[in-house]
């Protein structure tokens, strides 16, 4: 797979993008005075790696096949990462997506980041827990357009929870209520499984676009690569990456990544167009 040079006069293929989702709107970033710093105090007390089966329950009429659901805890318990499967009705995986949380040292605050694999969105919201239940609000962006979201989270006995969730596509004017209720049932025993292996197309992005220099780890079945740094200010960044849907029309495909700084909660979009061999 090699990166495809493209004329800068014929159209901006490799983009850069800065933006902050805070209390549902989409800022274009120039500093991070005043914004809300969440300590890096690791939580490994708080977070417990385990499986949850995900039922869909928007529609109580119509019956869905589970997802899954794998927690596994980063960087000494600082950092939840939520693995998110869909499944279809032979078991296979039908759909993949990633939440990122970081909370602060008390665990009553904190953000989430969610992406997902071929489809083109990001979700980035803020919550507040208190009294067994997490609210959270902010924005994002999908094949549906922009939008904002919020959520209500109610923990339950014995690791169980349900999710409820709205949307809005008029900027809050109104809302689809719920857009989205899930439960989320604790597997007992269940263990998340590491993605041991990439699959080829992001191994070969990975050295044709020269990003070796980070300490890439597969996720998500190999679909997908994490990776942390930081930057000038000693603060920690995730990236995640992975490669968008293939274009057979011209063989290209379509490196995607998300630089989320962990401190200020900024994060930043970066797009690569790949020619594949």
């Amino acid at each position: 797979m090699l990166l495809l040079k493209l004329d800068p006069h014929n159209g901006v293929r490799n983009v850069k993008n800065t933006f902050l989702i805070f209390f549902g709107l989409i800022i274009l970033i120039d500093s991070s005075e005043g914004i809300t710093q969440i300590n890096e105090t690791p939580l490994s007390h708080k977070c417990e790696e385990s499986v949850w089966q995900v039922n869909d329950v928007t529609n109580p009429s119509e019956s869905s096949i589970p997802a899954l659901t794998s927690r596994f805890c980063l960087r000494k318990g600082s950092v939840i990462m939520d693995e998110f499967r869909a499944l279809n009705d032979v078991g296979e995986v039908s759909f993949r997506g990633v939440s990122f949380i970081k909370t602060n040292n008390e665990h009553k605050t904190s953000r989430t980041l969610w992406v997902m694999i071929e489809d083109d969105g990001i979700t980035h919201f803020t919550s507040q827990t208190s009294a067994g239940k997490e609210i959270g609000f902010g924005g994002g962006y999908d094949a549906g357009g922009a939008f904002l979201e919020r959520s209500t989270t109610s923990y339950l006995k014995n690791g169980n929870y349900n999710f409820v969730m709205s949307r809005s596509f008029d900027s809050g004017q109104t809302w689809m209520i719920p857009f989205n209720v899930l439960e989320y049932r604790k597997v007992k025993g269940g263990k998340p499984q590491n993605s041991n292996n990439y699959i080829t197309d992001i191994a070969d992005a990975i050295a044709s676009l020269k990003l070796d220099n980070r300490s890439w780890e597969p996720i998500l079945d190999g679909f997908a690569a994490l990776a942390f740094s930081s930057n000038q200010y000693s603060e920690t960044v995730l990236h995640f990456a992975s490669i968008y849907k293939k274009n057979p029309n011209d063989n290209t495909s379509e490196w995607r990544s998300v630089s989320w700084n962990l401190v200020t909660g900024f994060y930043q979009t970066e797009r690569h167009i790949l020619k594949n061999k």
